[in-house]
């Protein structure tokens, strides 16, 4: 089979007057060509420019192509990857085709429309807002109900991180494919079948597009070294072959080991035919009913009792939500992935590959894919399985009422359903399915019908038991007992309920997040929230000084974006006011605006490790930005720079990490926690901090074991006077952590107690004269650590990574006096 490109340069031009005729490239977007255009704003993302580019969802566009074929004898079939999304296909003047799904792939056989010489392809694109004109819409939609009618990405249609940006194109490759003699292989289905202490038994289906009956080669490779090989003469055009493999080197996630990597090769004694990787692996989810009385029955009362779960939670039995991958129980710490671009811009492998290799770097090990976004790249599953990353995958429905009870719609979802289980079946990073994002939270197994139960079972379930029938489907995330969305059984957004955690800061006279946050608590939390503003270097990219420091804030909500209802820039605002103190000018209420998701970011992440496999997981909203958002969701902004989120991330998810919790009796408690495979012994040194005076109380210092199946605990009483806090480290074979406990809130100010002592080309070696809450560094590089406290007299090597000199600066922040 051979491949012919039709890649590269087309014509465009558009129905509105006044438009030019303009350059486009494929894989693109038609914003894509606008922005590179010679008529168009050079930057959509700079200030409010964006508003400039969304007067052309109005419009439809057509793509031209002009290219040579020396035909032959053989059937030929058009190939387009991606389709955005109402388009009609004219080859040679002919129509070929109409479509409407811009998440599945589209393939015509053309072979009577070619001529020899010369040919024309053309795509026409239909404004997909004019598409929709007429159609019934619901108003159950967060932001928008148009889109609830088109088979595209979702939240370009503007969502609560990020701008609209609805557009068309070709967003993949689109190609002319050859018929050849040869043998050519339609899908594989690569399944771990059991593994023990023999082998592991792996199992291989074979779908033949076109077969020449004959012998074949069905070989395992581990890196150069072929580990198994069996021949079978293929006479029909599916089989089924079962591979004992000794001794084999398991895939495990980030923390557990390494991801072990296997390639099938599939050839006829000449010809390669078919290469793909894939890891040998277990995966199941443990839902064991707690026992009336146990600790976690108990502590699912508790929730249910708290404000944050009342007219909620209806459940009477209560379950966990554990992954076990090869039999061992997985802490899941991860976050949301969203699409990393707002439109087509052609191939992005480069930013996936620093994006996910970062992820891996500061402690991600799960990522979920969202519901509004897209089916990523096969690169992006490719290299997930190859760094250890887990992969949750919704199907793409968010946020509303769907058409689910029209044919139509339910026959576009299972198109996608077989489009997509084909694409990732065989990557060992995929965990689990989901059949949306949020469309049943109100749902629950007992229920004869609710929103999103026709497309979960009526169209997706089928194909997936059908394709991929190994692997659990979930209609819906979250999911889970009665509601869905409940925090005792199942999975849980606590995205949902942000508006219990405003009321709570807005309303409190003393805060206390610390105490408040155990109302978040869930079995398995599939969304938790953070917000905070991204770095200078990044901000610079898209405002100016004056809109980053100056009285006005115009520009910092357009490019935070909101939910109205929440106002969720104007809540972090309130809230880093209230926790860190009033802000004294722009300079420090950008401080301010950033390390107030430090300590969202530590305080929950630390909450999930102390209720370890009560609670088995806490996945992020979000991992990254799809646009420049200056004080928005991400961990990572949309440049793939950290922001200090993820550097508190990164401290809470390492593999053994210490946290102190006060009690309702007063009492303490240090809680040791270990997620790896080995039992780790630790000292941890305790002490009582005036932060005032850099008086050091020592508390106690005490040899502690941790498990992966059971947190180290050690009770302890003591009483903290004014400004004073506790501070925790812990040191063992390769391991050092340092947590704190400081009541209520935590007001800073700007110190000039730490400095540089040291640079290197890269690291930084930093002292400190007195205690200093918050340690900044400033670079045009990313930092192992960053936002970290240092005590009087204490010393701390930084190293770094950049692509060119850099010049780091320092900025320390105290805590403020009582």
């Amino acid at each position: 089979m051979n491949k012919i490109s039709l890649n590269g340069e087309w014509y465009v031009s558009c129905s509105e007057q006044g438009v030019p005729f303009f350059k486009g490239s494929v894989p693109g977007s038609v914003l894509n060509d606008i922005k590179n255009s010679d008529f168009s704003e050079s930057d959509f993302f700079w200030r409010d420019n964006a508003e400039k580019c969304q007067v052309f969802e109005n419009y439809d566009f057509k793509y031209t192509k002009t290219f040579n074929l020396e035909k032959s004898e053989n059937e030929y079939n058009l190939v387009f990857e991606n389709l955005d999304t109402y388009c009609e296909i004219y080859l040679n003047s002919r129509l070929v085709a109409k479509t409407a799904n811009g998440f599945i792939s589209h393939e015509f056989s053309v072979t009577r429309l070619l001529q020899d010489g010369e040919n024309t392809l053309v795509v026409y694109f239909h404004s997909p807002i004019k598409a929709v004109d007429g159609m019934p819409r619901t108003t159950i939609a967060a932001f928008t109900s148009e889109r609830l009618n088109t088979r595209r990405m979702q939240c370009t249609y503007g969502w609560d991180w990020t701008m609209r940006f609805v557009t068309c194109g070709m967003g993949g490759n689109v190609y002319l494919e050859e018929i050849t003699d040869q043998t050519t292989i339609k899908s594989t289905y690569i399944y771990t079948k059991n593994i023990d202490s023999d082998s592991a038994q792996v199992g291989l289906d074979v779908n033949f597009k076109h077969l020449n009956k004959g012998l074949y080669n069905f070989s395992v490779y581990f890196g150069d070294t072929c580990v198994k090989k069996l021949a079978k003469y293929c006479s029909e055009d599916f089989v089924r072959l079962n591979f004992e493999i000794e001794n084999p080197k398991l895939w495990w996630p980030v923390g557990y080991g390494e991801p072990n990597i296997y390639t099938l090769k599939i050839d006829d004694g000449e010809n390669l035919l078919h290469s793909e990787e894939f890891g040998i692996r277990t995966v199941k989810i443990m839902q064991i009913t707690d026992k009336e009385g146990s600790e976690y029955y108990n502590r699912c009362l508790e929730l249910k009792k708290s404000t944050f779960s009342e007219n909620w939670d209806f459940n009477e039995e209560y379950s966990g939500f554990i992954l076990k991958v090869n039999g061992v129980k997985i802490m899941c710490k991860g976050a949301n992935y969203v699409p990393c671009e707002p439109y087509e811009i052609g191939s992005n492998e480069e930013k996936l590959r620093e994006l996910l290799k970062l992820s891996k770097e500061y402690g991600v090990n799960m990522i979920r894919v969202w519901g509004g976004g897209r089916f990523e790249v096969p690169f992006f599953y490719e290299e997930c399985s190859r760094l250890g990353i887990m992969v949750t995958q919704d199907f793409l429905m968010a946020c509303g009422q769907y058409p689910e009870k029209e044919e139509w719609f339910l026959e576009e979802l299972k198109k996608e359903a077989e489009y997509a289980s084909i694409l990732m079946r065989n990557k060992p990073c995929l965990m689990w399915w989901s059949g949306d994002n949020e469309n049943a939270t109100y749902g629950n197994d007992q229920k004869p019908d609710y929103r999103g139960k026709d497309s979960a079972y009526k169209a997706i379930a089928p194909v997936i038991y059908k394709n991929d029938p190994y692997r659990e489907f979930l209609p819906s995330s979250p999911y889970g007992g009665d509601r869905y969305a409940a925090n005792t059984v199942g999975t849980t957004h606590n995205t949902n309920f942000m508006g219990h955690f405003f009321k709570y800061i807005r309303e409190a006279e003393e805060l206390d997040v610390t105490a408040y946050i155990k109302n978040h608590g869930g079995r398995f939390i599939a969304e938790e929230p953070t917000m905070g503003a991204i770095e200078l270097k990044s901000l610079k990219k898209f405002m100016t000084d004056e809109d980053i420091f100056g009285e006005s804030l115009y520009m910092w909500d357009y490019h935070t974006k909101d939910n109205p209802p929440m106002d969720l820039f104007g809540f972090t605002r309130f809230y880093a006011e209230k926790m860190l103190g009033a802000f004294k000018d722009g300079k420090d209420r950008f401080m301010k605006l950033k390390y107030i998701q430090y300590e969202w970011v530590r305080i929950s992440l630390e909450q999930a490790r102390r209720e370890k496999w009560f609670c088995s997981g806490i996945i992020y909203w979000m991992l990254n930005d799809c646009w420049p958002a200056a004080s928005g969701w991400a961990l990572l902004d949309y440049y793939n720079y950290p922001k200090a989120a993820l550097y508190s991330f990164k401290r809470c998810a390492k593999d053994v990490m210490a946290t102190i919790d006060r009690n309702k009796d007063k009492s303490f408690s240090l809680y040791v926690s270990n997620d790896t495979q080995k039992p780790c012994e630790v000292t941890a040194n305790c002490y009582i901090l005036n932060y005032k005076t850099n008086e050091q109380k020592p508390l106690f210092e005490k040899t502690l074991v941790a498990t992966n199946d059971k947190n180290a605990r050690f009770d302890f009483n003591t009483e903290l006077k004014e400004n004073e806090m506790l501070i925790c480290d812990i040191c063992g074979e390769n391991i050092s952590d340092r947590c704190f406990y400081k009541q209520g809130t935590q007001p800073i100010v700007e110190t000039n107690a730490v400095k540089i002592i040291e640079k290197g080309e890269d690291f930084v070696r930093l002292s400190a004269d007195s205690y200093v809450h918050a340690v900044v560094l400033e670079g045009d590089c990313i930092f192992e650590d960053n936002y970290f406290n240092m005590t009087k007299s204490e010393k701390k090597t930084i190293k770094f990574k950049s692509e060119k000199s850099c010049d780091v600066t320092v900025e320390g922040y105290a805590l403020e006096e009582n």
